[in-house]
């Protein structure tokens, strides 16, 4: 049976937008719970909202066990995903999610405007290791490896908190970002200074202090490309719709597809349009969606992976009923 990696993204999305802490300690400063039962939490509760939200025309074979077992499977290979991303697990978070999604029943959190004073940081499910002021960069999990309450914002980890004035060309920046189009460098023991980040066709720098781990950076606009010489990676322009993408990466507004041969930049879906696991603003990739009046229990393969409205998504997790004869 496939797995459906769309309520860990969901979830993730939630855990960044919508669940928020005043502090950076009030997100990692108590245990929570653990990673094996936030799955188990959202999961029951995932199930048990969509045979109990009044939801339309779900398969008369689908149960709240088999619900479960699926679910279950998809959950955890999300978690399995956000490890290899090098993510940590934040148990305090995951008990905020689960008692949202509980608080939320039939409908989905929403996520309201903040007013321009008010000031909250991102508590995170999955949180990586990058510093304010730090290269950061977003993994196969779609989340970003910056330390949890900070923001990747432009390519650097960012407190939405933070009012500090940034550091100049030239000046120390131990604790401090730098001003745009700088970063930290801390080549230099005790002594890190901001400097330009590379332009375009300039070797890539490397703002990961682990000699084992790189953490590539380029200025505004630009990516590292690592593929084409991987010990000479330089900086290039994000290649747009219809070019190759051997990096992975794409202008704003695309994503590379790697179900093509070779890699191609192409347009982000909307809402009922075929996806892989990229949809536009608002919406999520499917991938277990079913087109009405097809029967997909007696052929899987007609199972078309496409872009729903997250307003959808509760009674969407479950398989559609098959088209009466």
């Amino acid at each position: 049976m496939k797995l459906n990696a769309g309520l860990f993204r969901h979830l993730a999305r939630i855990s960044s937008a919508s669940l928020l802490c005043l502090t950076v300690g009030g997100c990692a400063g108590d245990e929570g719970i653990s990673e094996s039962e936030f799955i188990s939490r959202t999961v029951e509760e995932v199930c048990a909202q969509i045979f109990s939200c009044g939801c339309e025309d779900v398969d008369p074979e689908y149960t709240q066990a088999l619900c479960v077992e699926t679910r279950t499977q998809g959950q955890e290979w999300g978690a399995r995903v956000a490890e290899i991303d090098g993510l940590t697990f934040d148990g305090v978070c995951g008990e905020q999610q689960v008692n949202e999604l509980m608080d939320d029943a039939c409908r989905l959190p929403e996520v309201g405007q903040q007013d321009d004073d008010t000031c909250e940081r991102p508590c995170k499910l999955y949180y990586g290791p990058m510093k304010a002021g730090a290269s950061c960069q977003v993994g196969t999990s779609g989340l970003d490896n910056c330390k949890q309450g900070l923001s990747c914002v432009g390519g650097l980890c960012e407190d939405p908190c933070d009012e500090v004035v940034p550091a100049n060309l030239g000046e120390l920046c131990y604790a401090l970002t730098c001003v745009e189009g700088a970063w930290c460098d801390d080549s230099v023991p005790y002594a890190p200074v901001c400097v330009v980040r590379p332009g375009f066709n300039q070797p890539c720098a490397d703002t990961n202090p682990d000699p084992d781990v790189t953490n590539y950076l380029c200025g505004e606009g630009l990516y590292c490309d690592a593929a084409t010489d991987p010990l000479n990676p330089i900086c290039l322009a994000y290649p747009d719709v219809g070019q190759e993408c051997p990096a992975g990466d794409c202008a704003v507004g695309a994503y590379c597809d790697f179900t093509q041969t070779p890699e191609i930049c192409v347009d982000i879906p909307g809402v009922a349009e075929e996806c892989t696991f990229v949809c536009e603003p608002g919406s999520f990739c499917d991938s277990d969606f079913c087109p009405p009046g097809v029967d997909c229990i007696t052929d899987p393969s007609l199972v078309v992976p496409t872009c729903v409205e997250n307003d959808a998504y509760i009674c969407s997790l479950a398989p559609a009923a098959p088209p009466t004869p």
